[in-house]
């Protein structure tokens, strides 16, 4: 982690930072079938959502695997669908080919609407100071229309910290910045990249959909088990899904290493001379002074607490062992705990 990345890790950490979230795919969908196209195709019960509410849920092709993570917006008559920016492209031709029987309106509005996140413990004092008091009473997994500043505002967001991600007509972009970017000088508030928050997000164990998946990975073999209800009677993927969590080939788990060791690219799990599996991703973790590392490994020894030997670029193994996550707890939740 160079320097750079270091100062926008902490300012997250420890104050407020703003990120530029415009490319994020935006996608609305309304129309009298639109409830019976979205709780056929995704994961949670889209069914039982109140306005202003929001799920965080999947999409998942007939095998099981995972095609997107999504956020879901009930907005009265429509909905609105949030997610990566590169998985724009997928997901639009996806929902296009499904909802061909269907009596709904697609809009893919992107390109027209801006997006930036407001995210750091002292998020939620740098909003009520721009968006006025009742950001206070806006909960996680809800969102408004603020008549204040003329935007959505969502409480969405993996980091564990306050996260808002307000959306606006994209030629207000310079309006909205120059507002948050005024009242939030006195945190030290600065524009972050927005890679950074790839390692917040694997310091609570949350996957980049993006970065750390595997083609034809499932959200068992993810441990995104918990964005499915399996409830629900019947959506896309599910049956496939229901066979293999009943005995899944492999999971994703966090491991960490005591010590500092360079390894190769899909580092090899060992314990003894049996190969367990291996690394799909490792950086470094401010807060713990640690390397974290995400590896796909068998599911017979796929348990926290279990201690692999790891290959590395000196022809010697290290020692990691699999742990649970989050890794540890931010300022944000210790606070409001304390409250």
């Amino acid at each position: 982690m160079n320097q750079t990345q270091l100062a926008d890790y902490n300012l997250v950490r420890n104050s407020v930072g703003l990120f530029d979230f415009s490319s994020s795919t935006k996608i609305y969908i309304s129309g009298k079938e639109s409830l019976s196209l979205l709780n056929g195709l995704i994961s949670g019960n889209v069914e039982a959502m109140n306005d202003g509410k929001i799920i965080n849920s999947l999409l998942m092709r007939n095998d099981g695997s995972l095609l997107a993570i999504v956020w879901v917006l009930k907005d009265e008559e429509q909905y609105i669908i949030l997610t990566d920016a590169e998985k724009r492209k997928t997901l639009l031709e996806w929902i296009l080919n499904q909802a061909k029987e269907f009596n709904v309106q697609i809009e893919d509005k992107t390109d027209i609407l801006g997006s930036m996140g407001v995210v750091g413990p002292k998020g939620q004092d740098l909003l009520m100071a721009v968006a006025g008091d009742d950001i206070i009473g806006l909960p996680y997994l809800g969102f408004e229309h603020n008549t204040l500043i003329n935007c959505l505002i969502c409480r969405i967001g993996y980091s564990g910290e306050y996260e808002y991600r307000l959306i606006f007509p994209k030629e207000r972009y310079d309006e909205l910045q120059d507002q948050i970017m005024e009242k939030g000088c006195e945190c030290g508030i600065a524009l972050c990249n927005i890679d950074i928050l790839d390692t917040l997000m694997f310091e609570m164990k949350l996957v980049n959909q993006n970065k750390d998946l595997l083609d034809g990975t499932t959200p068992i073999q993810a441990g995104l088990h918990w964005m499915i209800n399996f409830r629900k009677s019947e959506f896309m993927g599910k049956d496939a899904m229901m066979k293999e969590k009943q005995l899944p080939s492999k999971k994703l788990l966090l491991l960490l290493s005591e010590d500092k060791i360079d390894i190769p690219n899909q580092a090899k799990l060992f314990i003894e001379d049996l190969e367990c599996g291996f690394v799909v991703k490792n950086t470094f973790s401010p807060t713990l002074n640690k390397d974290i590392f995400l590896a796909y490994i068998d599911n017979r020894f796929a348990w926290v607490g279990i201690h692999f030997d790891i290959e590395t670029i000196h022809q010697e193994k290290g020692l990691v062992k699999t742990v649970s996550g989050p890794l540890f707890i931010t300022k944000t939740l210790s606070e409001a705990a304390s409250q």
